[in-house]
């Protein structure tokens, strides 16, 4: 497979073009009106009369990718005349419109304009595949009861696909209010003849880095979108750069990663209005390098990240850091945190600087923190960095290239501190269960209790609001009962409070001795024990109700043990389910649902001291299928059979000390009985049908 990895080069010229036609048919009014008044315009700037019958009209209707009404063209149409469709009932255009099955569109429908003898499409109104409900709209420009009308200037149809949305609606169209047909029937032609591109930097003959990411720069002149695209030195011809296909001209600037699978090597890079491809600009040729000619950055380097408002003010409980993405060491040089109104500097952190250490918790990732002391509100700092301050762990020679310009690094203190307890962020703000801090940035720790597939469970010491669930990469973190610190974005996630984006994390005391030793309660479960580690006590009675959740019972309350975390395959033998003493695991919230979730088997405590007297229950697989149920002293009072992925089977309602239940018509396999005696006991059991 080749692999082809693009990066921005300094300009060589600007290139531009006289356009005086257009480059084929294009559609010039779009009518999208009351009832079944639709009608469509295209227009011939060609400089040339066209032979309509080598296009079709094609019409995709709710997303479709295939064309669910099309109309082939016929007659011939000059240079800067204009031909009119319409659906055969429209009515509030009266001089001379073909009707075509095509129009029969709504604003959430596609249309194309085909060309047979190139195979592909010179103009297409929407995205093709895509539904978006019931219009394509940016701004005020829609497709849903409004009439458009191309820009005069606009020389080409869209002749790719978009992939997804209308990009050109707001820019190629003007948008009138529905039903207005004042300009159908005509069209202005006034093609833009000084249209450019420049491309600016970075410098050609420079050398970049794999998996560094670099800013494009560039400078365009009546351009809408430019795609970039690739020359390889050893690979013959062009190739646009996936995702960089459709980019907004007017940004003029593009951050881009260089891919981490890329090939070291010579590189050349394009940038080419997508609309009139004759408008280019190239780099000249590059170097793309290895990662290990230099000290790397990672993607999300700087914490508070560049351009952050109201960052809280007090620092020191969190920390100011930057990463990197190979082990460093500290070199000769030093990192000044300066004011950005007249650039003094407020603290020089250096090699003999005591509060600057670097975090190694992460194989993949050293993060250099940096400990301040809280600074004053409502201020912007930038941080600067010497080129010799920091250097690679192994190859003393090897520096970072250093940071000398404000726009790098920057950010700006607000009114409020950062650091908030787990209590702080979990007590809800009123009835809806909320935290106060919903979408907002916090700094918090606890001891992580448990971990699952998307995050962790942290806990600190309380008896309420003292759990909070982390979305973060499991496999970076070390495991349960370490200290850990993080900081993120408080949300409501499936009425869970959670902490989501987390961007810093790091571990204070990863050999500490933080078990969490689980609390014990009573039934109900509480919002106040959301996401803690507990263990439920004084259970009376449990139920199966619907695998894989079980309903549990005291007294006159209740509550649900869910199967997430646990294997359903407990050890029933002779042990009914109801002499279940004690739960432990976490509390989680599910659509408005408290539930423990049982962590691993050892959570959920059995009582196994049943006496010889209890109910025997003789379950009997038949050889024609029936299944005989046979009690010893307690009547028999209904049956439920479920398979084992919790899916209702059968059940009997048939009462008495010996019940036969018919043959279970189902695959064979493994299933659970459920059954009700005398006085609402409840004995369940496996069985196995051939």
């Amino acid at each position: 497979m080749k692999h082809f990895t693009c990066f921005l080069i300094l300009i060589v010229s600007s290139l531009s073009a006289n356009c005086q036609y257009a480059d084929d048919l294009f559609f010039s009014e779009y009518i999208e009106g009351s009832s079944n008044n639709k009608y469509l315009e295209i227009f011939n700037g060609t400089g040339s009369s066209i032979d309509l019958s080598n296009y079709i009209l094609m019409l995709f209707q709710n997303g479709d990718s295939i064309p669910s009404r099309t109309n082939l063209l016929e007659g011939l149409l000059q240079h800067e005349e204009v031909i009119v469709y319409k659906y055969s009932l429209a009515t509030i255009y009266n001089d001379t419109a073909i009707v075509a099955t095509a129009c029969y569109y709504n604003g959430d429908d596609a249309v194309g304009l085909f060309k047979i003898s190139d195979s592909c499409f010179v103009d297409i109104i929407g995205s093709i595949g895509e539904d978006p409900g019931s219009e394509w709209s940016i701004d005020d420009f829609s497709t849903l009861d409004k009439t458009l009308i191309r820009k005069p200037t606009v020389t080409t149809g869209i002749s790719k696909n978009p992939n997804a949305g209308f990009p050109t609606l707001a820019t190629e169209w003007d948008v009138f209010d529905q039903n207005y047909i004042g300009n159908l029937g005509q069209h202005t032609f006034s093609p833009i003849t000084n249209r450019s591109l420049n491309l600016i930097a970075p410098s050609a003959g420079e050398s970049y880095i794999i998996g560094q990411t670099y800013t494009f720069k560039w400078e365009a002149e009546n351009v809408n979108f430019i795609s970039f695209q690739l020359y390889m030195s050893d690979h013959e011809g062009w190739h646009t750069i996936p995702g960089l296909d459709s980019i907004d001209a007017s940004l003029q600037t593009l951050d881009f990663q260089i891919p981490s699978e890329s090939i070291a090597g010579s590189y050349n890079l394009r940038i080419v209005d997508i609309s009139y491809d004759s408008i280019m600009d190239e780099s000249g040729l590059y170097n793309v390098v290895a990662a290990s000619n230099s000290v790397e950055l990672a993607t999300d380097a700087f914490w508070p990240s560049s351009g952050s408002e109201f960052v809280y003010t007090d620092l020191r409980t969190s920390t100011m850091s930057i990463s990197f993405i190979d082990s460093v060491a500290i070199g000769d040089g030093s990192i000044y945190l300066k004011l950005f109104s007249d650039s003094s500097v407020i603290e020089t952190f250096s090699l003999n600087n005591e509060n600057l250490f670097i975090s190694n918790n992460n194989p993949n990732m050293v993060i250099m923190q940096l400990l301040l002391d809280e600074l004053p509100s409502n201020t912007i700092f930038f941080v600067d960095i010497d080129s010799n301050a920091i250097r690679d762990y192994s190859i003393d020679t090897l520096y970072f290239c250093g940071i000398k310009n404000s726009d790098t690094w920057h950010f700006a203190t607000g009114e409020e501190k950062f650091e908030k307890t787990i209590q702080e962020i979990q007590t809800p703000i009123d009835e809806t269960g909320d935290s106060p801090y919903s979408g907002s940035e916090v700094r918090t720790k606890g001891v992580i209790t448990f971990i699952d597939d998307t995050g962790f469970y942290i806990q600190n010491e309380g008896d309420e609001y003292a759990g909070l669930y982390v979305n973060y990469d499991p496999t970076e973190i070390p495991g349960i009962w370490t200290d850990i610190t993080v900081i993120g974005t408080v949300n409501e996630t499936n009425n869970m409070t959670q902490l989501n984006s987390v961007s810093v994390l790091d571990y204070f005391s990863i050999d500490c001795d933080c078990t969490i030793e689980p609390k014990e309660i009573e039934l109900p479960i509480k919002e106040a024990h959301e996401s803690m580690l507990l263990s439920v006590i004084n259970i009376d009675k449990v139920d199966i109700e619907k695998l894989p959740d079980w309903n549990l019972y005291s007294a006159d309350t209740s509550g649900i043990m869910g199967g997430k975390y646990f294997i359903l395959d407990i050890p029933t033998c002779e042990c009914p389910l109801p002499n279940i003493k004690k739960v432990t695991g976490l509390i989680t919230d599910e659509k408005e649902v408290l539930k423990i979730m049982p962590r691993e088997m050892n959570d959920i405590s059995i009582i196994n001291n049943i006496k010889s007297t209890k109910t025997e229950l003789r379950i009997i697989t038949l050889s024609n299928g029936e299944i005989l149920l046979k009690s010893n002293n307690k009547t028999i009072e209904n049956v439920n059979i479920y398979s084992l992925s919790g899916v209702y089977t059968t059940q009997s309602q048939r009462k008495g000390k010996e019940i036969l239940i018919p043959a279970i018509r189902r695959n064979a396999g493994i299933y659970l009985v459920k059954v009700q005696l005398q006085n609402d006991e409840i004995i369940t059991k496996k069985i196995v049908v051939k």
